[in-house]
């Protein structure tokens, strides 16, 4: 009987049953492949698609949580912080905010006098105090006689008539506009995107006394609205100006950056003495950490924080001539942005960390990433495209060779797990982002496509075997022809053997009696 199953295997095989296991190996790697080959075309087309880019966004904001460490962050990159606590501190002294420029010039020299390189105002002044003329006299002499002193600029693409009335001081001959052009760059290759037709600057005595002046824009991620990428430079009437955290690397370190910058494409922005990687015309934000993080022991904050009432106490200190709470040599060669955190004085940013952290931790972590020269670096498209082929087809190559469900499984999420890794260590090491989300689906999906052919094709020849067999030859040897259909054969094979016959006395009446 058994042979009768062998003949039926062996007929099946010309109609698409049971091949070979050699056969059926190559069948079915050249199937898998196939199949990786489709899941990869499917996610390189769907790349651009939102829920794809939002999951990859979702994945880099992922290995910064992982990976960042505050402690790599420039400490010479501090913030003087208007707080709550500073609200409340110079309530009795300077009343609500915005305070008398008394205040801002206390700073301003604390800072200069304590050697400061750069200070950097992350608050747009448009008007001079009238109320309080002799201190906003002194603020714009604090500021010139300082030296290094950044101020902001805002621009704007609205046209309305109170913006109309508003730019009227910026008419291209007036005084205020060439104060402003002589901040601006005429750069080969203007960046790419609408010129701004508006801009709120510091009133003209202010900017007068500046070192340099950078945009505050904004640029949230089109996604999901978090703070991934910055663009440097930003076009209007027909020169470049900087982002406000360039501004303040570039009064930091002239020695890199001074003259501005030569050169921009949508790669890579260069000057003298660097070439800073740009992503799509925009720099990639290498963050260090959130503003603060109640979690961390250790460096909760990705930079050093002062309370902005802390220092106008340590002035009036070192002014009495007594030892003030912040010593001056704090302060000696640091980069010291004046920002807010206080409740209504500033837009929430949403970043990797977390969706409300100040404004101001932007422009920090971006002049860090300039001064140190530690940037973030996307792969090229090609290379990330190349990375979701490759893992479907090593997915589909591995899938072959399982007929297990469970160890397919296994393998699937192991497989997944080693890339996911990889990306994680590139980061880390290098500061490369490398695409996860696109390439670790692809082994996922393709290893489940594979265990569905599997059983269709293969499972199927298995089933037909077990059937066939089942009923003739013991479980243990229906397992392994089923794993290996090349043992059965029609002809038989020749082979010496010892058989032993023997005959025991009686054994019929003994075994009628046996239960």
């Amino acid at each position: 009987m058994a042979a009768v199953a062998a003949a039926t295997y062996a007929a099946l095989a010309p109609l698409g049953g049971p091949v070979p296991a050699v056969g059926w190996s190559l069948i079915a790697v050249s199937v898998a492949c196939t199949v990786g080959a489709l899941v990869a075309l499917v996610l390189v087309a769907l790349r651009g698609t939102y829920p794809a880019r939002s999951l990859e966004l979702k994945t880099l904001d992922w290995r910064f949580r992982t990976l960042s460490d505050p402690a790599r962050a420039d400490t010479n990159v501090v913030i003087v912080d208007v707080d709550n606590l500073s609200l409340d501190l110079l309530r009795p002294s300077l009343g609500r905010f915005p305070w008398p420029r008394d205040a801002w010039v206390k700073v301003v020299q604390y800072l200069a006098v304590g050697g400061a390189r750069a200070i950097a105002f992350d608050f747009t002044f448009p008007d001079p105090d009238l109320e309080h003329p002799a201190a906003d006299s002194a603020f714009v002499a604090a500021e010139a006689a300082a030296g290094n002193v950044v101020q902001t600029l805002t621009f704007q693409s609205e046209r309305d008539t109170a913006k109309a009335r508003e730019q009227a001081a910026f008419r291209e001959d007036s005084a205020a506009m060439r104060r402003l052009r002589g901040f601006g760059f005429a750069v080969g290759g203007l960046p790419a995107g609408a010129a701004y037709q508006f801009v709120e600057s510091p009133y003209p005595a202010l900017l007068d006394g500046a070192r340099a002046v950078g945009s505050i824009n904004f640029t949230p991620d089109p996604v999901d609205g978090t703070a991934r990428r910055a663009p440097l430079l930003y076009r209007f009437r027909g020169r470049v100006y900087p982002a406000f955290a360039l501004a303040v690397a570039m009064v930091a370190d002239s020695a890199r950056f001074g003259g501005g910058p030569l050169g921009w494409g949508p790669d890579a922005l260069r000057f003298r003495r660097l070439v800073i990687p740009l992503d799509r015309g925009a720099l990639l934000i290498n963050w260090r950490g959130a503003y603060r993080d109640p979690r961390r022991k250790v460096h909760p904050e990705a930079y050093r924080i002062f309370p902005f009432a802390q220092l106008v106490h340590s002035y009036d200190q070192a002014a009495a001539g007594e030892a003030p709470e912040v010593p001056l040599a704090t302060f000696r060669d640091k980069v010291v942005f004046v920002g807010a955190s206080g409740s209504g004085l500033f837009e929430a940013r949403a970043n990797p960390f977390g969706p409300a952290d100040p404004g101001v931790l932007i422009h920090a972590t971006l002049a860090d990433n300039l001064l140190s020269g530690d940037f973030l670096r996307r792969a090229p498209p090609a290379v990330n495209v190349a990375a979701t082929v490759a893992a479907a087809l090593l997915a589909g190559v591995a899938a072959s060779f399982i007929a297990s469900v469970w160890w397919s499984v296994a393998a699937g999420v192991a497989l997944a797990a080693a890339y996911l890794g990889a990306t994680l260590l590139l980061f880390g090491g290098a500061r490369i982002w490398l695409d996860a989300a696109m390439p670790a689906l692809a082994i996922l999906l393709t290893f489940t496509g594979g265990m569905a052919v599997n059983y269709f094709t293969e499972g199927r020849h298995k089933r037909q075997i077990r059937e066939m067999f089942s009923k003739y030859v013991a479980p243990e040897y229906v397992a392994q022809l089923a794993e290996d259909p090349s043992k059965i054969s029609l002809g038989g094979r020749r082979a010496e053997l010892t058989i032993l016959f023997s005959d025991i006395r009686g054994f019929t009446s003994i075994s009628e009696k046996l239960q």
